[in-house]
């Protein structure tokens, strides 16, 4: 008999993040859903013990964990490690959940007992908590492959994962400093049937001080290192399953084209352009015809798209930056 009651781990992994940390850990508190575990991981923060004052009180209603920087895929694998649920959850120190956010995952899960992986919608904040993006984004409740990552966007503070999928994907790769939940979520969706509920329960955090912006440069080079590597590993139907080895050259030719304009184009995965370039060289090569338009894409469309990631990025950093500023005078810092 299916356990209608499963226990759900959140793991919270900070960093320097003892001006978020309490709301992330509030919100977590005050879930629906009361079979949870709260375990939050201190990966050797240098905040002068800030975020370990924060976390201690709290008391027995968490779990802490205090360990040495290694990066967040080394926290996030150290609660992993302890924790005690059936289910695993991800809350950045800097996001928050909806009150309803577990029980309405579980409740899904309740009546699709074959399903593992579970996203729901994700709206933006800003650093003081303001919304500044939510959009309910509707599409394929269920999803296969790891091109669904580009066309839909799949947060991953926002899944909850059954403990069973660690022995198939493994823990999160330490070796991945900056785009472990890349990684982490491409491996689900080509492994298992990935459901999507359409509804805003997650919120996530755009400031000037998270990761996404200081490592930057890094954040791109391991994005596009992890695709090629992934493409490399398992080919084309690691992101599109509906092709095969049995394929035809042509059909397989679409798809890494396919593939390569959705790297280049989706604004919710921010790259480089050197795996699009890497995916139309490939079609090119199964498919030499001047019909085919990645010969065009890899002529003249990745200087244009240079051009437009870069001016998208410096518009954004330097719009958060002032944003920031505001915020921080206003608290009168």
């Amino acid at each position: 008999m299916a356990n209608t009651n499963p226990k759900v781990s959140i793991i919270i992994p900070v960093y320097n993040g003892s001006n978020y940390l309490k709301d992330a850990i509030d919100s977590a508190l005050v879930q629906t859903y009361k079979n949870i575990e709260i375990i939050v991981v201190n990966d050797g923060s240098t905040d002068e013990g800030e975020a370990e004052k924060i976390a201690l009180s709290y008391g027995d209603r968490i779990t802490y964990i205090s360990k040495e920087n290694g990066g967040v895929s080394t926290a996030l694998n150290a609660g992993i490690n302890v924790m005690t649920g059936d289910y695993f959850s991800w809350l950045s120190h800097d996001d928050m959940y909806y009150p309803d956010k577990i029980e309405k995952q579980v409740n899904i899960i309740n009546k699709n007992t074959e399903l593992k992986v579970l996203f729901c919608n994700t709206e933006i904040i800003s650093a003081n908590g303001t919304v500044l993006k939510s959009v309910n984004v509707k599409g394929i409740e269920k999803l296969r492959g790891g091109i669904c990552f580009f066309e839909t966007w799949i947060y991953a503070c926002s899944l909850l994962v059954h403990k069973s999928c660690f022995d198939v994907v493994g823990l999160f790769n330490e070796n991945n400093r900056t785009t472990q939940d890349v990684e982490f979520t491409l491996l689900l969706l080509f492994h298992f049937e990935v459901w999507h509920l359409q509804e805003i329960l997650t919120k996530r955090r755009d400031h000037i001080e998270s990761g996404f912006y200081i490592q930057r440069e890094l954040n791109i080079q391991e994005r596009e290192v992890i695709l090629k590597n992934l493409l490399d590993k398992y080919g084309i139907s690691f992101f599109i399953p509906e092709l095969s080895d049995k394929s035809q050259d042509i059909d397989v030719a679409k798809a890494y084209h396919r593939l390569g304009d959705c790297t280049v184009h989706s604004r919710k995965v921010s790259t480089g352009i050197a795996f699009s370039r890497y995916c139309y060289n490939k079609s090119f090569k199964l498919w030499t015809s001047l019909f085919n338009y990645s010969l065009y894409k890899l002529i003249v469309g990745s200087y244009l798209t240079r051009l437009y990631l870069f001016s998208i990025n410096k518009i954004k950093i330097f719009v958060m930056h002032r944003f920031s500023q505001s915020y921080n005078h206003h608290r009168g810092t």
